[in-house]
């Protein structure tokens, strides 16, 4: 919060970016597919990250955005639009909504840059979003089916 009050020291905000990155890389998957395994603490302090992420990615120029996030790029100082796609299988509510939230943020900002800004990633994306938007799962509480299909419907209808 300091770091986005403070000024646009773009060197800090990439420090502060990488390391809030690094502790929310614990949501995604493993190497092998599988789900990581979180206790809700763990999943509260990665929606957090993911949150002040996210809002360090808003005072950054959308070129910057355009040229560190991109679908396959890998770099040391952002996830790629991969990485993050991952955290949309979180088995916590909070972390499949954060990183909704993210996905359009970075999307908004790689369009300010390019109106085809990943285009064709985008299509696969909107797959996973139309089905967390339509959500019914019994084994999900029907409260929080509830909050995720009405927050992906918002967050797919922006990405479409």
């Amino acid at each position: 919060m300091n770091q986005f009050l403070s000024g646009n020291d773009a060197t800090d905000t990439m420090e502060i970016a990488q390391l809030l990155s690094s502790i929310f890389s614990g949501s995604y998957l493993k190497g092998n597919g599988a789900i990581a395994n979180i206790s809700t603490d763990v999943a509260a302090l990665h929606v957090a990250a993911i949150s002040s992420w996210t809002l360090l990615l808003t005072v950054m120029t959308s070129a910057d955005v355009y040229n560190l996030l991109a679908s396959g790029r890998t770099n040391s100082y952002m996830p790629s639009l991969n990485r993050l796609r991952e955290l949309l299988e979180s088995p916590h509510l909070d972390v499949r909504l954060s990183a909704g939230e993210a996905l359009a943020v970075i999307f908004e900002l790689g369009r300010d840059f390019s109106c085809d800004y990943e285009q064709n990633w985008a299509l696969e994306l909107t797959e996973i979003l139309k089905e967390l938007a339509t959500d019914s799962n019994k084994y999900r509480a029907k409260k929080d089916r509830k909050q995720q299909r009405a927050n992906f419907r918002d967050i797919l209808r922006y990405i479409e």
